[in-house]
């Protein structure tokens, strides 16, 4: 589970810069082959290359999200009522694309200790499944579980918004629905495509046959229960390593966003009684919380498994979840649009009958 919400927004940057600067005159720079620039302390301090990748290309990338986004969404949803094949490719290069998208944000925003929670790891697994081992059962259980579980919840409990004019709010949710849709329809695709699945025909792939899967009779059942903890189990090793080792300086420095600082900021002082001292095994109350919400999750995935209604209704109703709080979102950001109008015009006035 990852808070892929936007983090506090980046600002003052020519300050910060001036700051880092000041703070670390008396290190030496290290650089950067083939840039020509100096970065201090770290890999994830900014520059004039971060600045310009904040003010310059994140700025017209965000102006034309929503053209770009309704153009994938029409694309994607095409092939995905159409040919599962080229759906499945069009997943694979789009999430691709987003996650190289997150990557450069992250990297100038100081939010790149997202990228070690669980959403990453889950989602882009359903991209290894199907590119490299499509005829897999571990392997499929183990994304379709992660990808109908834990993953799809983090949509309810960080209310993300599928918002198209934001880039932030877009790859967020498509991290955490995408996934589902994907093994949705590999799940179920004898019932929605209604045809045989070829695997030597263009963009096809050689995907697992589900059309006599009954409860009664599937002998890797086990599967669903033992395989998914085995990878959420491996996920929680390299973060607890992570957190605590590797990238323990960066987790305690209050300037880089990360999962356990919105965890402590909002979970511990939510439930101050269950959590007690905030600053006391942090990583391993953390780590605890994902686990149980996984836990809770994983007989809802198992139920969608075996049902293709309920499957389908829970889909759709993420689906309409993320729609919902988009909408909310864009009447709000409007109300108070016009409310500053409005304040403006007030303004105006005011001073028109003073003169």
């Amino acid at each position: 589970m990852s808070s892929t919400e936007t983090p506090p927004r980046f600002s003052n940057l020519n300050k910060e810069s001036e700051t880092n600067q000041t703070q670390s005159q008396n290190q030496k720079p290290t650089r950067v082959s083939g840039l020509g620039l100096s970065r201090r302390n770290s890999l994830l301090e900014n520059n004039a290359l971060a600045k310009w990748v904040n003010d310059i290309l994140m700025k017209k990338m965000d102006e034309y999200a929503y053209v770009r986004s309704m153009m994938a969404l029409i694309i994607i949803t095409y092939f995905l009522g159409n040919n599962l094949g080229i759906y499945i490719s069009l997943y694979i290069f789009f999430t691709c694309y987003l996650f190289a998208l997150r990557i450069i944000r992250a990297w100038v925003k100081r939010w790149l200790l997202y990228l070690i929670e669980f959403c990453y790891y889950g989602c882009f697994s359903v991209v290894i499944y199907v590119a490299v081992f499509p005829q897999s059962r571990i392997v499929w259980s183990t994304v379709y579980i992660c990808s109908t579980g834990v993953l799809t919840w983090a949509a309810y409990i960080f209310a993300n918004q599928a918002r198209m004019d934001s880039s932030d709010h877009l790859i967020s949710s498509f991290i955490h629905s995408f996934p589902m849709i994907t093994v949705w329809a590999i799940r179920w695709k004898s019932i929605l495509y209604n045809s045989s699945f070829a695997p030597k025909d263009k963009f096809q792939y050689n995907l697992l046959d589900f059309s006599d899967l009954t409860f009664e009779n599937d002998e890797h059942f086990y599967y669903l229960f033992t395989f998914p903890f085995i990878f959420w189990g491996i996920w929680a090793v390299y973060y607890y390593f992570s957190t605590n080792h590797l990238w323990s300086v960066y987790i305690k420095n209050p300037k880089y966003c990360s999962g356990l600082g919105d965890f402590k900021s909002s979970t511990l002082k939510t439930l101050p009684k269950l959590y007690g001292d905030h600053d006391y095994k942090l990583t391993e109350k953390y780590l605890f919380t994902h686990f149980t919400l996984f836990s809770l999750a994983t007989p809802v995935a198992i139920l969608c498994y075996y049902n293709f209604y309920f499957n389908t209704f829970f889909l759709i109703s993420t689906l309409v979840f993320l729609s919902w709080n988009a909408g909310r979102a864009s009447k709000r950001s409007m109300e108070r649009l016009l409310k500053k109008i409005d304040n403006g015009m007030n303004v105006d006035k005011s001073e028109k009958k003073e003169e």
